[in-house]
């Protein structure tokens, strides 16, 4: 179960940074917000893939944890984590005036 646990991991991680990717680029000149608000431009199914990507990190942390124990809670806090660095990434970048 390890090994599946860590595919569903591994692609939530996936799915998640390219749903954040996809908003991003669907918003080059406006600010995305963090936690509360919604972006100017809501990608088609960029909501659905973002929840995929939630779910498949807390299933694979489920499979993954008799074999890891408390040590599998990284992995839900690594797949929340990447597309919030590049949501921070962006937004810094379009308060600096350097959009793309």
């Amino acid at each position: 179960m390890l090994t599946y646990g860590l595919m569903a991991v591994f692609v939530g991680l996936v799915i998640g940074a390219f749903a954040m990717t996809r908003t991003v680029q669907a918003n080059p000149d406006s600010v995305v917000p963090l936690w509360y608000g919604r972006p100017k431009v809501i990608p088609i199914g960029g909501i659905i893939l973002r929840a995929l990507s939630v779910g498949l990190a807390l299933f694979g942390t489920v499979l993954v944890w008799p074999g890891l124990g408390v040590a599998s809670i990284f992995f839900p806090i690594v797949v929340i984590g990447v597309p919030i660095i590049i949501n921070v990434q962006h937004n810094r970048r379009v308060e600096s005036g350097r959009s793309r």
